[in-house]
C-alpha cells in the first residue's frame, strides 16, 4: 500500500497540481506583461519613425520649396528633375512629383505601396506684389520599411523574453515542489488514514536534513495535531449531546404548539412556504384571503387560489427574498376571497433556514396599511401643491425683478424715441424707423406684462379684442421659440371677429398648446398647424361642448403630427400636476392652466388624439358684438403747461430724458437722483412746486416713503409714483395712500402728459 502511495506521489508531479497552476499563472502574467512592454516599445519605435518622416517633411518645406519654386518660375525642367532626384535620398522617400493643373511637370521614384504618408505643398510665386500659383509639390513616404524594421525588432524581443520566461518558470516549479508540494502529499496520506480509533496517533512531518528553521508547514502540522485532539474530545462529548438532543426535541414540539397558537391569533396575514412555493402553513387571517381552510391550503401553491398574474407576482417576490438571503419588503393590493373587500398590504418576506443553515422556504407577514397609504397619498399631494406654490412664488419674484429693470431700460428707449420723433420731420426717412422703435418698445412692454400675468404678479382685465390679429402676433413670437425642424402652418380665416377676453391669457393658451405640440415632435420634427375659423352652434351641436350656448363662436384648432396621446391617460391630461414628461421638462400645470383660462372666458376645450396619428386641441370662444377699443393717435396734440415739476429717479438717463420731455411741454422741471436730495430741495421751498413725480424703487428710500415725507411738509402737494414693477404698491394702494396717480414704466409721453394735465387742472 505504501509503495502504491509513493508511486502516486511521483506520478502526480506531472499532473495538474498547485505547482503547475502557479507556473501557468506565472506564464500568463509574464506573457501579458511581455506583450504589453513589447507593444509600448514598438509604439515608441513607430512614433520615432513617424517623427523622422515628419522631420523630413519639415526639411522639404524649409530647404527645398524655394528652390523648386525658382526652377518652376524659370521653367528649368532639368534642374527641377535634378532637385526631385536629390530629395529621393531622404529616408523612406518613395515618390515625388510636381503638378500644375493636374499635369505632372516632373517626378521621381515609383508609387507602389498603399501604406504611405503623403504631404502636399502649394507652390506660389510672388511677382510684383501678385501671388502666382506655379503648381503643387507632392511627397510620398513609404511605411513598409518602418513595418519591416518593427517586425524584426518584435521577433527578437519575443524570442529573448520567451527564453527568460521558460527558465524562470522552470526554476519556480522545482523550488515549489521541493519546499511545499512533497510535504503536502504526506499530509494527504495522513488525513486519509484518520479514523475514530486512530485519532490518538500524532502527525509527524519529516523534512530534509538541512534545517531552515520553523516554517508554515510546521505550523500546519501542529494545527492538525491540535485538531486531532479536539476531534477526539468532541467525539466523547457528542455521545452525551445525543441524549440531551432528544430531550430538547420534546421541548421544541411543545414550544412549536405554543408558537402556532400565538401566530394564529395575530391580526396580520402569516404564511410559510417551502423553496418551491408550496404552502407549509398559515394562520386564520390568511385563510380568509384564500377563502379556504389551512388543511386545504397546505401542500398547494398560489396558482391554485389566485389568477396567474398575481401568482407570478407573489412567486417573484419570494425568489427575490430567497436570492438576497435577507428580508424583503414590498407593497401589494389584495382582495379577500371570503367577503371581497380589498386591502393594501405591507408584506415582509424572510428566508427560513434549518439548523444546518439550509434554505427551507420563506416566511411571509402581511400587514394592512390601507389607512396609512391614504394618509401618504394625501401628504404627497399636499407636498406637490406646496412645491408648485413655492415655485410659482419664485417665478413671480423673478418676474417682478426682471420687469422693474427691463421697464426702466424700455423707459429710456421709448422716451428718447418720442423725443426724437418730435425733432425729426415726417418726411425724413429716420421718422419711420423711429416709429418702428416706438412700436417695438410698446410690444416689449406688453411682453413683460405677459410674464407678470403668467406668474400671477398682475391681473389682466377682460376686453373686446380681435382674435385673428392676436393669434397672428402670438405665432410670430412663437416662431423664435419653436425649433426650426417643426414647420408652423397657419390658416386664420377671421378678420374683424371679436371676443371678450384677456389678450395676455389668450397668448398664454396659444403658447402652452403650441409648446406642448413642439415638445411632442422635438425628436422627429413635424408640422404644427394653427387654424382659426368662425363656427355657428345650434342647440344640438352646442351639447357636444359643455358650458357653451348656441350662437356664433370662434374655433381655434392647434394640431401636430407627433406620437399622439395614450387613450388610457387622455382623460387625465387637464388634471393639475398630471404630466408624462421627465423631471425638469414639465410641472403638470400647463394644460390645467389652459383649461382654467378657457373656462374663465366662458369657452370650451376638447382634445382628439390617437397613438401615431398626432394630437388636435380644439378651443371655442363665444363671439361678442362689442367693438374693440381703438387706440387713437393725436399726433403732436399733447397737452402742456407752465407749472413747476420736481422729478425724482435714481436712473440718470431717465432723469435727463424726462426733463427734456416735460420742458418741451412747457413745464419748468427740477430733478433729483436721490430721495434725500429731493426731500432737501422740496423742504427748502415747498410752495415752489406744483407737482412731484417720483420713482418707486430707489436706494435707501422708496417712492412711497418719500411721498409720505413730502406730504408731511405740504399735505396738498400732488404726487405721481411711477415704477417698472413693485410688489409694494399698485394703483389701488396708491389711491389709499393719497397719491395723485400711479404710472407703469416705460412712460408714454402722450398718456403721461394727459395725466399730469388732469391732476394740475383739479387744483
Amino acid at each position: 500500500m505504501m509503495i502504491k502511495n509513493d508511486f502516486s506521489r511521483k506520478a502526480s508531479i506531472f499532473q495538474w497540481g498547485i505547482a503547475q497552476k502557479i507556473i501557468l499563472c506565472v506564464l500568463i502574467f509574464s506573457s501579458v506583461v511581455t506583450v504589453f512592454l513589447i507593444s509600448i516599445q514598438l509604439y515608441i519605435s513607430y512614433r520615432g519613425e513617424i517623427d523622422s518622416i515628419n522631420q523630413s517633411i519639415r526639411l522639404v518645406e524649409e530647404s527645398y520649396l524655394e528652390s523648386i519654386k525658382n526652377s518652376l518660375w524659370v521653367s528649368d525642367t532639368e534642374l527641377l528633375q535634378t532637385q526631385l532626384k536629390g530629395m529621393m535620398k531622404l529616408s523612406d522617400m518613395q515618390y515625388i512629383d510636381v503638378t500644375h493643373n493636374d499635369e505632372i511637370l516632373a517626378k521621381a521614384g515609383i508609387l507602389k505601396d498603399t501604406k504611405v504618408i503623403m504631404k502636399k505643398f502649394d507652390l506660389p510665386y510672388i511677382y510684383r506684389d501678385k501671388t502666382i500659383p506655379l503648381g503643387t509639390l507632392r511627397v510620398i513616404y513609404t511605411l513598409e520599411n518602418i513595418y519591416d524594421r518593427l517586425a524584426k525588432d518584435a521577433l527578437g524581443i519575443i524570442i529573448f523574453q520567451s527564453i527568460i520566461i521558460f527558465l524562470v518558470s522552470g526554476f519556480i516549479f522545482l523550488i515549489f515542489y521541493l519546499l511545499v508540494v512533497r510535504y503536502l502529499y504526506a499530509l494527504v496520506d495522513y488525513t486519509r488514514s484518520l479514523k475514530v480509533d486512530t485519532l490518538r496517533t500524532p502527525f509527524i512531518l519529516k523534512q530534509s536534513r538541512i534545517q531552515w528553521g520553523k516554517d508554515e508547514l510546521d505550523a500546519l502540522a501542529n494545527t492538525i495535531n491540535e485538531m486531532r485532539i479536539n476531534l477526539n474530545d468532541s467525539y466523547s462529548q457528542l455521545k452525551e449531546e445525543i441524549v440531551d438532543r432528544k430531550q430538547t426535541q420534546e421541548a421544541l414540539r411543545e414550544s412549536e404548539a405554543h408558537l402556532l397558537a400565538l401566530i394564529d391569533s395575530l391580526p396580520d396575514l402569516v404564511w410559510l412556504k417551502d423553496s418551491n412555493g408550496i404552502y407549509l402553513g398559515c394562520n386564520s387571517k390568511f385563510e380568509r384571503f384564500f377563502g379556504a381552510k389551512k388543511d386545504d391550503i397546505i401542500g398547494k401553491t398560489d396558482y391554485d387560489f389566485v389568477d396567474e398574474k398575481l401568482a407570478d407576482f407573489f412567486r417573484k417576490n419570494d425568489e427575490i427574498a430567497m436570492a438576497a438571503g435577507k428580508p424583503s419588503i414590498n407593497e401589494e393590493k389584495i382582495t379577500y376571497a371570503d367577503d371581497g373587500h380589498t386591502e393594501f398590504l405591507e408584506t415582509i418576506k424572510c428566508p427560513m433556514y434549518n439548523y444546518k443553515g439550509k434554505l427551507i422556504g420563506i416566511l411571509g407577514v402581511g400587514r394592512d396599511i390601507t389607512e396609512r397609504k391614504k394618509e401618504e397619498e394625501e401628504k404627497a399631494k399636499l407636498k406637490t401643491e406646496l412645491q408648485h406654490a413655492q415655485k410659482m412664488e419664485s417665478i413671480g419674484i423673478l418676474a417682478g425683478g426682471i420687469a422693474h429693470d427691463f421697464n426702466n431700460i424700455m423707459a429710456i428707449i421709448l422716451g428718447n424715441t418720442e423725443l426724437a420723433l418730435e425733432d425729426v420731420p415726417k418726411s425724413n426717412p429716420a421718422y419711420s424707423n423711429l416709429e418702428e422703435i416706438k412700436t417695438a418698445s410698446r410690444r416689449a412692454k406688453n411682453i413683460v406684462r405677459q410674464l407678470l400675468s403668467y406668474s400671477r404678479v398682475v391681473e389682466q382685465e377682460m376686453q373686446s379684442i380681435k382674435i385673428g390679429p392676436v393669434i397672428k402676433d402670438g405665432l410670430k413670437f412663437l416662431r423664435s421659440t419653436i425649433p426650426s425642424t417643426i414647420d408652423i402652418e397657419q390658416n386664420i380665416q377671421l378678420t374683424d371677429e371679436t371676443i371678450l377676453a384677456d389678450p395676455t391669457q389668450i397668448n398664454q393658451i396659444l403658447m402652452n398648446l403650441c409648446i406642448n405640440a413642439s415638445q411632442a415632435m422635438e425628436q422627429t420634427g413635424g408640422d404644427l398647424n394653427v387654424a382659426v375659423e368662425k363656427l355657428v352652434l345650434d342647440n344640438n351641436s352646442a351639447r357636444n361642448y359643455p358650458g357653451l350656448k348656441s350662437g356664433d363662436h370662434v374655433r381655434i384648432i392647434i394640431s401636430d403630427t407627433g406620437p399622439g396621446i395614450d387613450p388610457e391617460i387622455i382623460d387625465q391630461i387637464f388634471d393639475p400636476y398630471f404630466t408624462t414628461k421627465e423631471i425638469g421638462k414639465g410641472s403638470g400645470m400647463g394644460l390645467a392652466v389652459v383649461h382654467g383660462i378657457v373656462k374663465s372666458h366662458s369657452g370650451a376645450i376638447a382634445v382628439e388624439s390617437s397613438p401615431g396619428k398626432g394630437t388636435k386641441f380644439i378651443t371655442l370662444f363665444p363671439l361678442t358684438t362689442k367693438k374693440p377699443m381703438v387706440e387713437t393717435k393725436t399726433g403732436k396734440d399733447i397737452p402742456g403747461g407752465n407749472e413747476t415739476i420736481l422729478f425724482v429717479d435714481d436712473e440718470k438717463s431717465i432723469v435727463k430724458m424726462l426733463q427734456r420731455m416735460f420742458e418741451r411741454l412747457g413745464y419748468k422741471v427740477q430733478t433729483a437722483t436721490t430721495p434725500e436730495e429731493a426731500l432737501e430741495r422740496f423742504r427748502s421751498n415747498p410752495d415752489h412746486f406744483d407737482l412731484v413725480i417720483t420713482d418707486m424703487t430707489m436706494p435707501k428710500m422708496t417712492g412711497v416713503k418719500l411721498s409720505e415725507k413730502l406730504m408731511d411738509i405740504r399735505k396738498d402737494i400732488p404726487i405721481i409714483v411711477c415704477t417698472g414693477h413693485s410688489a409694494l404698491v399698485d394703483e389701488e394702494k396708491a389711491k389709499e395712500l393719497g397719491l395723485a396717480a400711479y404710472i407703469i414704466k416705460p412712460i408714454d409721453m402722450q398718456e403721461t402728459a394727459q395725466i399730469i394735465r388732469k391732476i394740475l387742472d383739479k387744483k
